[in-house]
């Protein structure tokens, strides 16, 4: 049996948090770019995964798998989130900044007891490496 990856726990957690709230969060805008890719939720949050696409080059088929940014106004999230597993890529990466989007709501809810949310951190330089012997 596979572990589950990052995005499938935050996926369950996403789900399992926000519970029936979720049914009441819609997409309020979108842009959709090979670059970068925003969606702006009503609740205020939004998220842009950078380098989403995968050898991405300026391609139609990319442009038609997706609808046009503003027909997804008013999308239920839920919706859009299950765009994840969609192999397409622009459909994948919609999915993908709508779960970003929506993943720091949990946190609000119900943050992990003893982890400190660091804001203008590199995280590589934020977290405390310990050797074998101080384990």
């Amino acid at each position: 049996m596979r572990e589950p990856t990052i995005l499938a726990e935050t996926i369950v957690g996403i789900e399992e948090i926000l519970a029936d709230d979720l049914d009441q969060i819609r997409v309020e805008r979108a842009a959709i770019g090979l670059f970068l890719t925003g969606v702006k939720l009503n609740t205020g949050a939004c998220a842009t995964p950078l380098r989403s696409i995968p050898k991405a080059v300026c391609c139609p088929s990319y442009a038609m798998a997706m609808p046009f940014p503003g027909k997804l106004h008013g999308q239920p999230a839920r919706d859009l989130r299950r765009e994840t597993e969609v192999a397409s890529g622009i459909r994948g990466v919609v999915g993908i900044a709508t779960t970003n989007a929506l993943a720091h709501m949990p946190w609000e809810r119900r943050a992990p007891r003893g982890v400190e949310l660091g804001t203008g951190v590199d995280a590589y330089f934020g977290i405390k490496l310990r050797t074998p012997k101080q384990v």
